[in-house]
């Protein structure tokens, strides 16, 4: 048995490398390497088994018995993942070297997440750095904002939602451009239930507010993590 990472966003990893990952890379995992011993002749069946993950992952493979595989929604979560697999050969045997891979996401970040239990219902999250005056700004606004934190409705680029930040067009590290280390980007999950996520590999200095706007359906069952260095710092229950 012989697992290797295939390739990353397309592109071919050389046989015997693991490279360095970050959220969402595109990672395809395979076992064409492997190789019956005789009297087999050839491999025949294939398994690949998640062993370690971190705890907020719900990780999932797409082809569990084939000989390539990927990540149902990504590797999403920083952290540690470590994937074992077996394979058998035509009659039937399985291998018994240890055939495994480790792999490590980039956790130097910030993440936001927001998920939630029902399809019908849709969320937007924002997330969105302090003005100069302590102020948040964020377009839109319908309520008022809870602890303590001066709000207002307006626009000032630095509210991170759906509009701004799956391109991504906020500034929140001051250098003139979008996608340095401190400016955020969001993926979203078309699957009804989120997630809506928003990360930041290098954190500017300073005061940043997390807001949940429901914008269709009826429940409001849905519920905020927020992820440092791959350890979860705080998780909330949207009211």
């Amino acid at each position: 048995c012989v697992a290797r990472v295939k390739s990353v966003n397309g592109v071919d990893v050389p046989l015997g490398s693991v490279p360095a990952l970050e959220s969402f890379d595109d990672v395809v995992l395979s076992l064409d390497q492997s190789q019956a011993l005789p009297p087999a002749t050839s491999t025949a069946q294939f398994r690949w088994i998640v062993t370690e993950a971190p705890s907020l992952s719900e990780v999932a493979l797409t082809s569990p018995p084939g000989v390539d595989t990927e990540f149902v929604r990504g590797l999403r979560i920083p952290g540690t993942y470590v994937i074992d697999a077996i394979v058998l050969d035509d009659r039937g045997v399985a291998s018994v070297n240890a055939c495994s891979l480790t792999l490590d996401v980039d956790s130097n970040e910030l993440v936001v997440l927001l998920g939630w239990s029902e399809s019908s219902s849709t969320f937007d999250l924002h997330v969105t750095k302090l003005g100069a005056d302590g102020h948040a700004c964020v377009p839109n606004l319908g309520a008022d904002v809870g602890g303590g934190v001066p709000a207002e409705a307006c626009d000032d680029g630095l509210d991170c939602d759906v509009n701004d930040c799956v391109v991504p067009s906020v500034d929140w590290d001051d250098d003139g451009q979008t996608i340095s280390g401190g400016d955020p980007t969001m993926s979203i999950d078309e699957s009804g239930f989120g997630p809506e996520i928003v990360r930041v590999h290098s954190p500017a200095p300073g005061d940043y507010l997390i807001g949940v706007q429901q914008t269709g359906g009826t429940t409001d069952n849905a519920s905020v993590q927020v992820l440092g260095y791959g350890q979860l710092a705080g998780e909330w229950g949207v009211q």
